[in-house]
Formats: C-alpha cells, sequence, structure tokens
C-alpha cells in the first residue's frame, strides 16, 4: 500500500514538473497563477489515468491489480467479496462483464471461467436478487451433459433477445462453433428452494455445435465436415423451435428436434468460386449452389450454356429456372478419377425448392447422375442422366 502512494505521489510530482515548465516557458503568467495551474492540472490528468487504468477489468497493469484486490480487501472488508474469490477453487476467472440477462432492469455480473483439467469455458451469473442485501446468488449457466460453453472466454459473446417469442428475452450465448439459448425462469420467492426440483433460473433450450455455427432469427444453422472429405463438402442443417414448446429439444430430452432443412454444401467464408478445383464433385456441388442464378452456366460445357440460361436444360428440376427459389443436395457419390483421367462421373440427390416453398413440403429428391470433362485444366459438367 505504502509503495502505491509513493508512486503516485512520485506521478503527480513528476507532472507537476513538467507542467510548470511549459507554463514558465509561455511566460504569460506569474509564479503563483503558474504553481495553481500546475497543480490543478497535474492533479485532473493523475487522477483521470489513474481512474482509467483502474477502471480496466483486470487491470492491464499485473501489479496494479495486485493493489487493487488488497485494497478491496482492506476497505471493504465487511461489505464487498472480490468475484474471483466466489467460484470453486478448481475454476479459474477468465473474463467479467455486465449485463441485464433477466430483464429487470439491472445489470448483472457474467463472469466467464474454465475448470481445471478440462477444455472450454463455462459462466456463473451473479445477481443480487435472492432478497437479502449484500448477497450475490451463483446461477450457472448449465449445458447437456454439462458442456462447455465456448473454446475461449475472449472468443464468446453474450446478449438478450426474445429468439422463440417468449414474451421477454432469452440469454444467448455463442462462439463461431458453439451457440447455446437460455430461458430465464422465475426466481422461486424462497431462496432455499432453488436447486431442490424447482426449474434452474436459467434453462438451456438450445444447445447446438458444430464446424461452423450460425443464427439468424430463430434459425440456427450448423455446418459440419467430414474429416476425410476431400473436396471439403460439409452437411449444412437448420433448426427452428417447437413453436408450442418453445425449445429446440425434443419434450423431455436434450436431443435436438428434426432440422427443418439439411443439404450438402461448402462451409460461409469459404471461396465464391470453384471453377479451378481439382474434385469434380466440388464442381457439381458448387453448379447447384448456384442454381438459379445465371452464374452457375461457368460449371457448364459452353455447349450447354444457352441451354441453361434458356431455361431448357435438365438438371432434376421439374420447374423452369424463373420458378425456382434454390436446389438442395442431400447426397453426392464419386469415384476419385484416376490420375490423369480426363472424365469423371458424380452422382447425386437433389431437391428443387419454388420461392417460398419451405422444405417440409419439398418433393422427394431425384438422382442424377453427371458427366464431367477436364476442359483447359478445369473440370465442366458435360452430360445428366436421371437415374
Amino acid at each position: 500500500m505504502l509503495e502505491m502512494l509513493a508512486i503516485l505521489v512520485l506521478a503527480w510530482l513528476a507532472v507537476g514538473v513538467v507542467l510548470g515548465l511549459i507554463l514558465q516557458w509561455t511566460q504569460s503568467l506569474n509564479r503563483f497563477q503558474v504553481a495553481f495551474s500546475t497543480w490543478v492540472l497535474g492533479s485532473l490528468l493523475l487522477a483521470g489515468g489513474a481512474y482509467w487504468v483502474l477502471s480496466q477489468d483486470p487491470v492491464p497493469i499485473a501489479w496494479l491489480q495486485r493493489w487493487r484486490e488488497e485494497l478491496v480487501h482492506q476497505v471493504a472488508v465487511d461489505r464487498a467479496i472480490l468475484l474471483e474469490d466466489l467460484p470453486h477453487a478448481q475454476m479459474q476467472v477468465q473474463r467479467f462483464l455486465r449485463l441485464d440477462t433477466d430483464a429487470d432492469q439491472e445489470a448483472e455480473w457474467v463472469v466467464v471461467y474454465t475448470r481445471r483439467g478440462s477444455a472450454g469455458v463455462r459462466a456463473y451469473i451473479f445477481d443480487g436478487d435472492v432478497g437479502t442485501p449484500g448477497i450475490l446468488y451463483p446461477y450457472p449457466l448449465q449445458t447437456p451433459s454439462d458442456d462447455y460453453l465456448g473454446d475461449t472466454a475472449r472468443g464468446l459473446a453474450f446478449r438478450t433477445e426474445d429468439v422463440v417469442k417468449l414474451g421477454r428475452p432469452q440469454l444467448i450465448v455463442w462462439d463461431p462453433q458453439t451457440l447455446s439459448i437460455f430461458k430465464v425462469n422465475q426466481r422461486p420467492a424462497d431462496a432455499a428452494e432453488m436447486g431442490r426440483g424447482a426449474p434452474p433460473r436459467y434453462e438451456v433450450i438450445g444447445f447446438f455445435r458444430g464446424d461452423r455455427v450460425q443464427r439468424e432469427g430463430a434459425q440456427v444453422t450448423v455446418w459440419q465436415r467430414a474429416l476425410m472429405e476431400r473436396s471439403h463438402l460439409a452437411v449444412r442443417q437448420v433448426y427452428e423451435p417447437d413453436p408450442v414448446a418453445k425449445s429446440y429439444f425434443r419434450s423431455g430430452t436434450f436431443a435436438l428436434r428434426d432440422p427443418v432443412e439439411e443439404s450438402i454444401g461448402f462451409m460461409p467464408g469459404g471461396p465464391s468460386d470453384f471453377q479451378d478445383s481439382p474434385y469434380p464433385e466440388a464442381i457439381v456441388v458448387a453448379f447447384y449452389s448456384d442454381v438459379p442464378k445465371d452464374g452457375a452456366q461457368r460449371y457448364l460445357v459452353p455447349a450447354l450454356r444457352d441451354a441453361y440460361l434458356n431455361s431448357a436444360l435438365d438438371y432434376g428440376s421439374p420447374w423452369p429456372r424463373a420458378d425456382l427459389a434454390r436446389v438442395l443436395v442431400r447426397e453426392v457419390r464419386y469415384r476419385p478419377p484416376d490420375p490423369g483421367a480426363e472424365r469423371a462421373t458424380v452422382t447425386v440427390a437433389v431437391v428443387p425448392l419454388r420461392a417460398g416453398q419451405p422444405a417440409a413440403e419439398a418433393p422427394a429428391p431425384t438422382v442424377v447422375e453427371w458427366t464431367l470433362v477436364l476442359l483447359n485444366g478445369q473440370w465442366k459438367m458435360e452430360a445428366m442422366r436421371r437415374l
């Protein structure tokens, strides 16, 4: 403590000397004005700088962080406790943030921590809502099978939004590979009832993990890539909550409901043009990913492009191109061509969808086989037959 006070005094004197020299150099003030101005400006700069540094969480300077913790314990020993001291000894706190997680117009403390010996990060919500002043109650953000919320504390994001239309916000926690949605239940009137059969304060109603997870409104899309898939194709699954139960899980379980849409494609954020791909199956999937856009013609041999643009090409759709919204690829089968081969075949099962048509009302998949040829070092789709 004395070390810290000595440093603050020396810093104040240093700032004062520098400002005094500057003001004296201007020769526009007398000595009293110089001294008074130096004291005022130096104090303001020092106080502002100290406030900014100490308000960081944690303080970016290690010894200042230790001093702040010591100060809290000594000055407010009966009225305050560091949040770092609240989690279990096996938990290592990584990050704090303030967020109104339960829509009570008061910000709670979100504490993100790692558990020694296990992967990923987890979190507690500390809330002073138990009715006893000065008491913070820890509410865990419990996921199915006690799984982790994300890979790192820095990459984990939090927000509140009424995703499933409950009339009150849910807490959403996510990073690029994991997404969790928690419903906020009413706290029992008697705090002693918490954890004795009452629903958890933060009840998970959706938990998703994949190579990439994205949310748009209530729709959650998960991409999962096969480990040994050479062309980096990924399975895309789209989930929606039960409109009655307001949950993404099947009743009474933590198993996700069946996806409302499923297809094979490419991970988001990748290249937009696959013409130079050495893999014929990637060319076929890229073609159907672009249908009904004009750009899909680039994957065809020149002789087929006019037919595609004029809706005269059969690629497995019963409707003209103008009526299509998109085509889902449900299955891909292929045998890698021999080295040096200039022809290849790829079989796909496709489901064309018209504008406004949900995937649940789509027709049965159409299975087609494409023959591809190598032209100027690029695979092009030359002929198709229905199977």
